[in-house]
């Protein structure tokens, strides 16, 4: 599962560059990726930018993208800062590959029908985008948006978790970063608790005490 996830992020990361190949073809800073995300990384930090919030709120997962992109730029261009664009562009084309290769890392043991699961990725990675394929291939600001989508897909995902699982604390890591990325995460949580739901058997004490003993919740 891990290696075809691999295989598609990168086919997929490759569609997303023939979408929109300017940003590597031609590379530069577009709007605050390189002149507020990248500065702030400079400025402060790795660390200290994770927590610094644009607008007034959040945006931990750009962060996290644009630190990505430093690493890279390290590895394969030597750190410079003039770069630093086109290892952006890499690491934007790299990412929508992994937001469309998901549903099939994630939901690969809970379908017989696995193809369906590659058809679907692939569809993602042709997803239309009208008057915004420039703005997000290739760039990292505004996928601030995708995690949205990214914590919906993990709330299925834990639903479908046994009951013992450790899963539970990876999937909650990252749908901790969906919120510090995108507040709108926050309305799609209460769905996590769709699965503590007694029934018609209400909230009796047993149950509460069972519900405090229970890891995942």
């Amino acid at each position: 599962r891990l290696f075809l996830f691999g295989i598609m992020v990168i086919l997929l990361a490759i569609i997303a560059f023939g979408r929109n190949p300017t940003y590597l073809t031609a590379p530069n800073f577009y709007a605050e990726d390189g002149t507020v995300f990248a500065q702030t990384i400079l400025d402060k930090g790795f660390l200290s930018a994770l927590l610094t919030p644009f607008n007034g709120y959040f945006i931990s997962g750009i962060y996290l993208l644009e630190g990505i992109g430093f690493i890279l730029n390290a590895i394969f261009w030597g750190g410079g800062i003039l770069n630093q664009p086109a290892a952006l562009a890499v690491t934007s084309y790299l990412f929508w590959g992994a937001i469309c290769a998901l549903p099939a890392l994630l939901f690969w043991h809970n379908t017989r029908r696995k193809n369906w699961l590659v058809v679907i990725c692939i569809t993602l990675a042709l997803l239309p985008l009208p008057s915004f394929g420039y703005a997000v291939l290739g760039t990292v600001g505004n996928y601030k948006f995708a995690f949205l989508f990214i914590a919906f897909l993990l709330l299925l995902k834990r639903h479908t978790l046994p009951a013992g699982s450790r899963a539970f604390y990876a999937v909650d890591a990252m749908l901790a970063i969906c919120a510090f990325t995108n507040a709108t995460t926050y309305l799609l949580l209460p769905f996590a608790a769709l699965r503590y739901w007694p029934g018609l058997k209400g909230f009796t004490k047993p149950f509460l005490a069972l519900l405090t003993r229970n890891k995942s919740f």
